[in-house]
């Protein structure tokens, strides 16, 4: 079982959220924009742009995706004082030439600790997987549901059979 993360701000402002004990592997986490509201209340903002409303986030993306309640884990175990984070997509509309309007939510303590579970897990799951031999993969149950989470799991290539393991360890070095 994974502990909290741990929120590492660089100085140059990027921050990463970090599995604690994980060693060198880390989670790259790009926080927009935090605004602490007071010593018990913060916003996390992420930009983001859609062809048009049809296509934006909507305001239960806020908790019902990884993104936002993964960064709200990390604020959690910076602050163990907050009470409430709210999420918050700014989305810009391509083809209203400029226009943006906010999606918002709250976050729970709980909500962000599944998400972060969540996303540890698949993450665990992942780094199982590396060393699997080419003759064993047959034996990998592919979950097609997963496969773009986290910007896509590395592996869709083999359980597309459009490379092979070998192929795609070469990649990887």
């Amino acid at each position: 079982e994974m502990a909290d993360p741990v929120l590492s701000i660089k100085p140059d402002g990027e921050r990463e959220i970090l599995p604690p004990a994980s060693g060198q592997d880390y989670v790259a986490a790009f926080i927009d924009h935090v605004q602490w509201d007071c010593t018990t209340a913060a916003t996390i903002t992420d930009y983001k742009s859609a062809k048009n409303s049809k296509y934006a986030q909507k305001p239960k993306d806020v908790t019902g995706k990884l993104q936002l309640p993964v960064y709200a884990a990390a604020l959690y175990a910076l602050n163990p004082n907050l009470e409430e984070i709210r999420g918050r997509y700014l989305v810009f509309l391509k083809d209203t030439m400029g226009s943006a309007y906010p999606v918002e939510g709250t976050i729970s303590r709980q909500q962000a600790s599944e998400a972060w579970f969540a996303m540890c897990s698949a993450w665990q799951h992942m780094q199982r997987m590396r060393p699997i031999p080419e003759a064993d993969w047959a034996r990998v149950l592919c979950n097609p549901e997963r496969c773009r989470d986290y910007s896509g799991c590395p592996y869709q290539p083999i359980c597309q059979h459009q490379a092979t393991v070998a192929q795609l360890r070469a990649r990887f070095q």
